[in-house]
C-alpha cells in the first residue's frame, strides 16, 4: 500500500522518481497533457519554414523528423510506418508530407486513451 502523499506537479519537475507514487489512472492523465505541451512547445521550438518547403497555397512539405516531432514518434518510426501515415508527396527528389494533410490526419485519429 501506498502511504506516500500524490506528488504535485511542481514536486515532480523537481524529482522525476516521484512519479512512482502516482496512481495509474492519474499518471495516464498527466501523460497525455504532458505530451500536448510537449508538442507545442516543440513546434514553438522549430525552426520558420524555409521556402523550398513551402506550396504555392502556403502548405508546407514537412520531412520525416518534422513529422515525428508533430506526431510524437521519431523520425526512424515515421520512416517505417509510411503506409500509415498521410501519402507523401515527391519534392525537390526527397520524400515529404503536407502539413496540412497531417493536420488533418491528426485531427481525424483517435485520441490516446479513447482506442478500443
Amino acid at each position: 500500500m501506498n502511504l506516500r502523499p500524490t506528488p504535485s506537479f511542481e514536486e515532480l519537475l523537481a524529482n522525476p522518481s516521484r512519479a512512482a507514487d502516482l496512481p495509474a489512472a492519474a499518471a495516464r492523465e498527466l501523460f497525455v497533457r504532458l505530451a500536448a505541451v510537449q508538442a507545442a512547445l516543440t513546434t514553438t521550438l522549430l525552426p520558420a519554414p524555409s521556402p523550398e518547403k513551402s506550396s504555392e497555397n502556403g502548405d508546407r512539405f514537412l520531412d520525416a523528423a518534422e513529422v515525428g516531432v508533430r506526431i510524437g514518434k521519431s523520425r526512424s518510426w515515421v520512416e517505417h510506418h509510411v503506409e500509415e501515415l498521410p501519402e507523401r508527396r515527391r519534392v525537390g527528389g526527397e520524400g515529404r508530407w503536407s502539413e496540412r494533410e497531417l493536420e488533418r490526419w491528426m485531427a481525424s485519429r483517435p485520441r490516446w486513451g479513447d482506442e478500443p
